[in-house]
Formats: structure tokens, sequence, C-alpha cells
């Protein structure tokens, strides 16, 4: 009875875990470039505890069309990589501005990596009537003057990414594969909605908290069971 007690208590906390994940999917439904967090229970043998993890959901997001030059969208398998004090990052928002001093930043202010360093647009000679275009294979260019392309990372293991932020993610030593110019297409004017389905979500969280209603009933009828138990004993 105690056992039975202590396993719905575990499952009590596991469902707070899983209706925190969905409550943060719900409030990244807006969130360019987001990914999903699917709750998922794995049982870790050699510690002997059960232990939740979130799974991602890399599935790409929607494309939305901005007719903003500077907001860029991954088709296919890739990830913008973006230097900060953290070391680099990966993520697929692509929406970007250039900096006071001419470097293409994300929307909070850490540049984006080339395959040539940090991406400074003012290293080319600007005329105001030449166009910024960016490749499908992430070439800039700044009227047909090449600036830099664009270094899109490949994660190995999508399992193993772990994140940092909303959209953003780190790996082990900042270590990442190149992708290849056949995994992915840029599209510039465009930015990728996220991945998290609202009727989804709400159907998981109805789901989640139906169980954790049964979970709470089963520890109040145990712990009734139990008061009886050591009444008896007691007569």
């Amino acid at each position: 009875m105690i056992k039975g007690i202590y396993v719905a208590g575990r499952s009590l906390d596991q469902k707070m875990k899983n209706i925190s994940t969905v409550a943060n999917n719900i409030a990244n439904l807006n969130t360019t470039g987001y990914k999903r967090e699917v709750p998922f229970l794995e049982i870790l043998s050699q510690v002997s505890q059960p232990v939740v993890k979130d799974i991602t959901d890399f599935n790409q997001g929607d494309a939305i069309p901005t007719e903003n030059p500077l907001d860029l969208f991954i088709n296919g398998k890739g990830f913008f990589t973006i230097k900060t004090e953290r070391g680099l990052e990966f993520t697929r928002n692509g929406k970007f501005n250039v900096s006071n001093d001419g470097f293409l930043v994300n929307d909070q202010g850490y540049r984006v990596m080339g395959r040539n360093g940090e991406i400074n647009l003012t290293t080319t000679k600007f005329d105001e009537n030449q166009t910024l275009s960016i490749s499908k294979t992430g070439e800039i260019k700044i009227g047909e003057q090449p600036v830099d392309t664009l270094l899109i990372a490949h994660l190995d293991n999508l399992q193993q990414p772990k994140r940092i932020d909303g959209a953003s993610f780190i790996t082990v030593d900042d270590e990442f594969q190149l992708a290849g110019e056949s995994d992915f297409e840029i599209k510039q004017g465009y930015l990728e909605e996220s991945n998290v389905n609202a009727i989804i979500e709400m159907e998981s969280m109805i789901q989640i908290n139906k169980e954790y209603e049964t979970a709470s009933k089963m520890i109040a009828a145990l712990d009734q069971s139990l008061e009886k138990a050591v009444d008896i004993g007691r007569v």
C-alpha cells in the first residue's frame, strides 16, 4: 500500500512536469522558429530512478512571408549559427537586423556567423542603390559583390542539442557539422513559424489533467485504506 502511494506520488510529479512542458509550448505558440517539447518518461535503470526527459520535436514549421530582406527561412535541415557570450548557439529563428557597427545580428543583438566569421556588411563598399541578396545556399551579396556565406550547422544527433533559450540550442563544446548544400535552401523574406499546434497542446493538457486527477484520487483512496488498517490494528 505504501509502495502504491509512492508510485502514485511519482506519477503526480511527472504529470506536473508534463503540464509545465505543455504550458511552455503554448506560451511559445508565436515564437519564431520555436521547436515543440514533447514530454517523455524515460526510466534510467542505472540509477533506479524514473526521470522525465523532454524530447524536442524538430519538425519544420511553416514559412511566413514578411518581405523583409533580413528575414531568413531554412527550408530543410540546418540551423543558423549565432555567436554569444555563452559560445555558439544554433537556431531556426532567422529574424535578423544590422547593428550600428554593421554586423548582421539576431533579435538579441548577437552576431550571425558566416563561413569567414562574424558577418559584417560594411566590409563591402555599400551603395544605397544596390540591394542585399541572399542565395538559396546562403551566399550574401550586396549588389554583385559577395560578402560571406551563412554558416548553416548540421547537428549530428538531434536529440543531443540542449535548449538554452526559447528557440536557441547549444551543443557540447560547440561541436557541429557544416550542413551540405543539398540539405537546405535559404528563402529570403520569410520566417519559420513555431511548430506548436494549439489544438494538439490543448488536447494534451486536457489528457494530462485527467491523468493527474486520477492519480490524486488513487492517493486519496490508498491513504484512506491505510488509515483504516491502522485503526483496525489499534483494536
